[in-house]
């Protein structure tokens, strides 16, 4: 596990995203903990995480733009 930059609610509210120092975006279910996903970027942290408002995309911004 490596440092949390970024973390985001999903407009549920049932899940969370966070995106870390060694390019990984997770999502995690907050009733019982679990990663349910695990998304790679490139070579740069994942500084911010944002949900559209439906919640069916997850955009993450680094230090490349």
């Amino acid at each position: 596990m490596s440092d949390v930059f970024a973390l985001e609610w999903h407009p549920n509210m049932q899940y969370v995203a966070t995106g870390s120092q060694d390019s990984t975006v997770k999502l995690f279910g907050v009733e019982d903990g679990e990663c349910y996903r695990t998304m790679f970027t490139t070579d740069s942290p994942v500084r911010v995480l944002k949900f559209t408002r439906n919640g069916y995309h997850l955009i993450a911004g680094n230090d490349n733009g």
